[in-house]
């Protein structure tokens, strides 16, 4: 179990919410954003081991947080997963998962992810 939380950012309420509860269940700590720009806010408030994070969102998309998440430095080494309904195969990412996801699909990728995290600090 990460003492860091992970941060799931999606638009829609119901995945936002889903992918939180599956890995509070599994025991992570879980912080949410509903977009990129309130991604970035949390950033400001805590360092997650990993970001899942949507593509396809308002006020500010995948692509664009990523961008910003990687020209600051205090952020750009946490890692993250795209998970989207569309297809996208140029993003960059650590990987990049087809909506739905499953648990069991995350949970190596998420435990991949804490070390890169943990390395890179």
């Amino acid at each position: 179990m990460t003492t860091r939380p992970i941060l799931v950012v999606d638009d829609e309420a119901a995945s936002r919410e889903a992918l939180a509860t599956l890995h509070r269940l599994n025991g992570h700590a879980v912080v949410t954003a509903s977009n990129g720009r309130e991604a970035l806010d949390r950033l400001r408030e805590t360092e997650p081991c990993v970001i899942l994070l949507d593509y396809v969102m308002p006020i500010m998309d995948g692509r664009a947080f990523r961008e910003a998440q990687k020209a600051d430095p205090r952020w750009a080494h946490i890692p993250v997963v795209l998970l989207t309904a569309l297809p996208e195969e140029d993003f960059d990412a650590l990987a990049v998962l087809q909506k739905p996801v499953t648990y069991e699909i995350l949970a190596p990728l998420l435990r991949a992810c804490e070390g890169l995290s943990r390395e890179s600090r």
